[in-house]
Protein backbone atom coordinates (compact mmCIF):
# COMPACT_ATOMS: atom_id res chain seq x y z
CA UNK A 1 0.00 0.00 0.00
CA UNK A 2 1.53 3.37 -0.99
CA UNK A 3 2.16 5.87 1.77
CA UNK A 4 -0.35 8.34 0.35
CA UNK A 5 -3.20 5.82 0.65
CA UNK A 6 -2.83 5.52 4.41
CA UNK A 7 -5.25 7.51 6.53
CA UNK A 8 -3.80 10.74 7.83
CA UNK A 9 -4.61 9.69 11.39
CA UNK A 10 -2.29 6.67 11.10
CA UNK A 11 0.58 8.86 9.90
CA UNK A 12 -0.06 11.39 12.67
CA UNK A 13 -0.12 8.55 15.19
CA UNK A 14 3.30 7.32 14.06
CA UNK A 15 4.63 10.87 14.15
CA UNK A 16 3.31 11.36 17.69
CA UNK A 17 4.81 8.05 18.82
CA UNK A 18 8.20 9.00 17.33
CA UNK A 19 8.04 12.38 19.05
CA UNK A 20 7.18 10.73 22.37
CA UNK A 21 10.06 8.24 22.08
CA UNK A 22 12.47 11.04 21.20
CA UNK A 23 11.26 12.98 24.25
CA UNK A 24 11.85 9.96 26.49
CA UNK A 25 15.40 9.49 25.19
CA UNK A 26 16.04 13.22 25.58
CA UNK A 27 14.77 13.08 29.17
CA UNK A 28 17.00 10.06 29.87
CA UNK A 29 20.04 11.94 28.51
CA UNK A 30 19.30 15.12 30.47
CA UNK A 31 18.71 13.18 33.71
CA UNK A 32 21.85 11.07 33.21
CA UNK A 33 19.95 7.76 33.32
CA UNK A 34 22.40 4.87 33.80
CA UNK A 35 22.00 2.78 30.62
CA UNK A 36 21.98 5.86 28.38
CA UNK A 37 25.05 7.26 30.13
CA UNK A 38 26.88 3.93 29.82
CA UNK A 39 26.04 3.78 26.12
CA UNK A 40 27.17 7.37 25.66
CA UNK A 41 30.45 6.79 27.50
CA UNK A 42 31.31 3.94 25.13
CA UNK A 43 32.08 6.59 22.52
CA UNK A 44 34.69 8.39 24.63
CA UNK A 45 37.72 6.52 23.22
CA UNK A 46 36.61 7.27 19.64
CA UNK A 47 36.03 10.90 20.57
CA UNK A 48 39.50 11.22 22.06
CA UNK A 49 41.02 9.55 19.00
CA UNK A 50 39.15 11.95 16.69
CA UNK A 51 40.36 14.99 18.63
CA UNK A 52 43.96 13.77 18.54
CA UNK A 53 43.87 12.95 14.80
CA UNK A 54 44.65 16.18 12.94
CA UNK A 55 43.51 14.99 9.47
CA UNK A 56 40.22 13.70 10.87
CA UNK A 57 39.75 16.89 12.87
CA UNK A 58 40.21 18.90 9.66
CA UNK A 59 37.62 16.77 7.84
CA UNK A 60 35.18 17.08 10.74
CA UNK A 61 35.64 20.84 10.76
CA UNK A 62 34.82 21.05 7.04
CA UNK A 63 31.71 18.90 7.54
CA UNK A 64 30.68 21.08 10.46
CA UNK A 65 31.00 24.30 8.46
CA UNK A 66 29.24 22.93 5.36
CA UNK A 67 26.28 21.53 7.31
CA UNK A 68 26.09 24.20 10.02
CA UNK A 69 23.13 26.57 10.15
CA UNK A 70 24.49 28.90 7.46
CA UNK A 71 25.40 26.06 5.10
CA UNK A 72 22.08 24.28 5.56
CA UNK A 73 20.22 27.57 5.09
CA UNK A 74 22.05 28.29 1.83
CA UNK A 75 21.35 24.76 0.54
CA UNK A 76 17.69 25.12 1.53
CA UNK A 77 17.42 28.49 -0.22
CA UNK A 78 18.81 26.94 -3.41
CA UNK A 79 16.30 24.08 -3.22
CA UNK A 80 13.43 26.48 -2.49
CA UNK A 81 14.46 28.70 -5.42
CA UNK A 82 14.62 25.69 -7.76
CA UNK A 83 11.21 24.53 -6.59
CA UNK A 84 9.74 27.98 -7.16
CA UNK A 85 11.29 28.23 -10.64
CA UNK A 86 9.76 24.87 -11.53
CA UNK A 87 6.36 26.02 -10.24
CA UNK A 88 6.20 23.86 -7.10
CA UNK A 89 5.08 26.60 -4.72
CA UNK A 90 3.63 24.33 -2.01
CA UNK A 91 6.75 22.15 -1.99
CA UNK A 92 8.92 25.27 -1.69
CA UNK A 93 6.88 26.56 1.25
CA UNK A 94 6.97 23.13 2.90
CA UNK A 95 10.76 22.91 2.42
CA UNK A 96 11.30 26.34 3.97
CA UNK A 97 8.94 25.54 6.86
CA UNK A 98 10.74 22.27 7.59
CA UNK A 99 14.08 24.12 7.67
CA UNK A 100 12.73 26.71 10.12
CA UNK A 101 11.14 24.05 12.36
CA UNK A 102 14.28 21.93 12.28
CA UNK A 103 16.50 24.87 13.21
CA UNK A 104 14.25 25.78 16.13
CA UNK A 105 14.04 22.18 17.37
CA UNK A 106 17.80 21.69 16.98
CA UNK A 107 18.59 24.77 19.07
CA UNK A 108 16.03 23.88 21.75
CA UNK A 109 17.47 20.36 22.10
CA UNK A 110 21.01 21.78 22.26
CA UNK A 111 19.94 24.06 25.11
CA UNK A 112 18.13 21.24 26.95
CA UNK A 113 21.01 18.78 26.69
CA UNK A 114 23.79 21.39 27.13
CA UNK A 115 26.67 19.07 26.32
CA UNK A 116 30.23 20.23 25.91
CA UNK A 117 31.32 20.80 22.34
CA UNK A 118 34.14 18.75 20.80
CA UNK A 119 37.60 20.31 20.92
CA UNK A 120 37.85 20.79 17.16
CA UNK A 121 35.12 23.42 17.45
Amino acid sequence: MPVLDRPRLVLLGWAALSFLLFGLVLLAVVQGWGPVTLFDNRGDPASKWAVESTPLRDVLRVIEVVFDTLGATLMTLVVVALLLVRGHRRAAIYTAAVMVATTIAFNVVKILVSRTRPEWQ
